[in-house]
């Protein structure tokens, strides 16, 4: 699964959304995005300054028996 996430100047996650899934439907988009949320990240940092920048995030599930 891809997310397209933006960090805000203050390390947190703003829009968040995912655009490449390939099981709509089973929970993973929420349980993935839920996760990214939690995550505090370092601003990107332009002429010295924190702003806001998107990036994205590939996450992996594995089913296990």
């Amino acid at each position: 699964m891809v997310l397209l996430a933006r960090t805000l100047k203050d390390g947190t996650i703003g829009t968040l959304r995912p655009v490449v899934t390939s099981t709509k439907g089973c929970g993973f988009e929420d349980a993935a995005m839920a996760a990214v949320r939690q995550w505090k990240y370092t601003p990107a940092m332009k002429d010295g300054q924190p702003v806001e920048a998107d990036f994205t995030v590939i996450t992996h599930f594995r089913l296990l028996r």
